[in-house]
């Protein structure tokens, strides 16, 4: 886990001069994730967004850059890049294998949850087809490092916490549910042949930026790399089109609302078409997805939070909720109705 890297003044004039950028006028907090900590920085009239990221190797970022360059190229509403003094763009900074990089800031803001109608789905659904499209020729390769193996290896840890009571054994049954899905998962990807290509890895409502009610762009390509592209599709279609229900039952609960898939499939079918195969494959999609996140989140919330007690994290619940959502053929169901 990134630790929260904290800035005075001083520090983020250093990093701007990095930039030719002597006048910085203000900075402020922005965001924290897993991999990186994030600025706000005013410097010369203009406003920038100031990354420090973690963990994450040169060619890691090397492939990031190559990426948003090759759909700048395609005209899509990605951030920009900006150069250094020596004319990269990723500047190794300090200690534990930190680099920053400073993007012009995108305007607008993210969603609510409960902002998001079918008009906003569909324009997601139309950028996430035309990346997958603008990058068909893409050729750097970066391994996903929340594919199928990590998570094995993460329900491993959740396993041996219970054994050795670092996890209270009321979360036996989840962690048992949810091994059992990733072992069909693992099953199923083994003999699975779909396409693969550069996936954005997390484009979901936060990645989303809108002025008023026009979408403006998407952010944050941290999760970028190679995989199917119909899982990424699934993880968009888990944000963006489900509806958290303001009824608890023993905890979150709510409903994959068919007019948004419905609208984002459509969307993103008009720049690429899915296959046969990915049609097929999208309602075990959505299940990998739902237990990729609630792994994720459970070792967040339950195994990292000492780590970190300021940051903020979600409820694993939310997640385990959309994977309930997707059993006994409802994923099926959703998806033949919404596609027809």
């Amino acid at each position: 886990m990134a630790a929260n890297v904290v800035l005075d003044r001083e520090e983020v004039r250093s990093i701007l001069s990095l930039y030719h950028l002597e006048d910085l006028e203000d900075f402020g907090g922005n965001a924290k994730t897993t991999a990186y900590t994030s600025y706000w920085v005013k410097a010369g009239g203009r406003r920038y967004d100031l990354r420090i990221t973690e963990r994450k190797t040169l060619d890691d970022m090397v492939y990031e850059k190559d990426l948003l360059l090759q759909l700048k190229r395609a005209g899509l509403p990605v951030p920009s890049l900006v150069r250094n003094v020596a004319r990269g763009t990723f500047t190794p900074w300090a200690r534990r294998g930190r680099y920053v990089s400073l993007f012009e800031h995108m305007p607008g803001r993210a969603l609510g949850i409960f902002e998001v109608r079918a008009r906003h789905v569909r324009t997601v659904g139309r950028l996430l087809g035309d990346i997958h499209r603008a990058t068909s020729s893409f050729r750097r390769r970066r391994t996903n490092p929340w594919g199928i193996s990590t998570m094995l290896e993460k329900q491993g840890r959740l396993d041996r916490a219970l054994t050795r009571r670092r996890l209270a054994q009321r979360f036996e049954p989840v962690v048992s549910v949810l091994g059992e899905a990733l072992q069909h998962q693992e099953t199923r990807l083994l003999r699975s042949v779909l396409p693969l290509g550069a996936i954005h890895g997390d484009l979901t409502i936060s990645r989303g930026r809108y002025q008023r009610d026009f979408f403006v762009g998407t952010v944050e390509f941290e999760s970028a790399c190679r995989d199917r592209l119909v899982m990424d599709l699934a993880t968009s279609l888990s944000s963006w089109c489900w509806e958290p229900s303001p009824k608890q039952r023993g905890g979150p609960a709510g409903r994959f609302r068919l007019t948004k898939v419905r609208a984002m499939i459509d969307g993103y079918q008009r720049t690429r078409p899915l296959t046969n195969a990915e049609r097929d494959a999208l309602p075990d999609e959505l299940r990998f997805v739902a237990i990729r996140d609630s792994i994720r989140r459970l070792i967040q919330c339950e195994l990292n939070r000492s780590r970190d007690p300021a940051r903020s994290y979600e409820d694993y619940r939310h997640c385990t909720a959309r994977l309930e959502a997707l059993s006994d053929g409802r994923a099926e169901r959703l998806v033949q109705r919404a596609i027809g």
